[in-house]
């Protein structure tokens, strides 16, 4: 049984961030791979030997300028994750580490890099500092067998400065398979990092069907209204879309996830609803309007009527790829004078080309496993 490592973003209260990982685990898994998700530990490391030390100095000594540590943040944290962490807790074997020098070669066999946007700097280097292990660098010297699956760099400009180019270029040669997620990540692969070879793949979460995330769901209560609601980035512009779009198709909106990314907002309203409930909306939609790309994503798994708002900070391309390749391309819309483009779906052709995308996706995968 090959040992394979996943690395990816972290798993916290990003549905489609923490499905993916839970839907390329399961893949390997039935791929007879025993594996882990490799996470970023959040949780604060305390030496008790210096904290004794400054609280000796703060109280006896009386230096009131000694901070002790604090998880007050972290505790926080669990709060507003609570639900989603119980999705991955139960569903997602993880490997906790606060160092990718953690992990050592003889450990693993494989190390998969993917999906998600793991090559976009501004994600990965907010939590592990450097892009360069995104690249695997901290195995650099390892004999491993790595390979990249949907790894997604969110845009489709170039995002590395010189010396990012140069380094993760040269990490990038070591792979044995690398694809992509979006069609601009190809060309950024070749152009920029001088892989030639790079195949375009579909998400993990499309690898699974519909019904597989139906029974994660199947004990969630129906929810009351027809039009979901999954918007990242709360603003007039998508509060005026919700009007529109619930007016247009005469659908009662409902809303899915909560203000998880608000610290202005209460405690209790950043609490995200579990993972379970965000699929039972999929479910129970009449009509999807989102702003998130893993929700487009799950819209077209499960059938669903969409509109995609668009949301540059976050990263277009990924849109204008995936709706590209199923044709899609007038549900993504900037204004609501977009709502008079938009043209039914034949999801017959869609779920067509879905069988396809999985079959030649899931060829990738197995055979770049093989290829040791």
């Amino acid at each position: 049984m090959k040992k394979v490592a996943i690395v990816t973003l972290p798993l916290h209260t990003n549905y489609g961030g923490i499905l993916q990982a839970y839907a390329l685990q399961t893949v390997l898994q039935e791929s007879d791979c025993r594996v882990q998700v490799i996470c970023k530990n959040e949780k604060p490391y305390i030496s008790w030997k210096k904290e004794i030390v400054k609280f000796y100095r703060r109280y006896v000594l009386g230096r009131k300028n000694v901070q002790l540590a604090s998880r007050t943040g972290y505790r926080e944290a669990l709060r507003v994750r609570k639900y989603t962490d119980r999705f991955i807790k139960e569903r997602v074997s993880r490997r906790m580490i606060y160092d990718f020098r953690e992990l050592k070669e003889k450990e693993y066999d494989c190390i998969v890099v993917g999906s998600d946007q793991v090559w976009r700097p501004r994600y990965f280097c907010a939590w592990y500092g450097e892009i360069y292990d995104a690249f695997l660098e901290f195995a650099k010297d390892w004999n491993v067998q790595r390979i990249a699956y949907a790894a997604s760099f969110g845009v489709s400009e170039w995002e590395y400065d010189n010396e990012q180019t140069q380094r993760c270029s040269q990490l990038l040669k070591l792979f044995d398979t690398v694809s992509v997620r979006e069609e601009s990540g190809v060309e950024l692969c070749k152009k920029n990092l001088g892989r030639k070879d790079t195949v375009l793949v579909i998400d993990p979460t499309m690898l699974l069907p519909k019904d597989h995330y139906l029974k994660l769901a199947d004990t969630v209560p129906p929810y009351k209204g027809k039009l979901m609601c999954y918007i990242l980035d709360m603003n007039p512009l998508a509060k005026k879309f919700i009007g529109a779009v619930s007016e247009t198709y005469d659908v009662t909106p409902f809303y899915t996830g909560s203000k998880v990314e608000d610290p202005k907002a209460k405690l209790e309203e950043r609490i995200q609803p579990a993972v379970e409930k965000w699929l039972a909306g999929f479910r129970d939609a009449e009509y999807v309007l989102t702003d998130s790309f893993h929700a487009c994503v799950f819209a077209i798994i499960f059938n669903k009527p969409f509109i995609v708002i668009g949301n540059t900070d976050r990263g277009n391309s990924r849109f204008d790829s995936l709706l590209s390749v199923f044709g899609l391309q007038n549900r993504f819309i900037t204004s609501v004078d977009g709502l008079r483009n938009v043209t039914d779906i034949n999801w017959d052709d869609v779920n067509t080309k879905v069988c396809q995308l999985r079959q030649r996706s899931m060829r990738f995968l197995k055979g770049a496993l093989k290829n040791d």
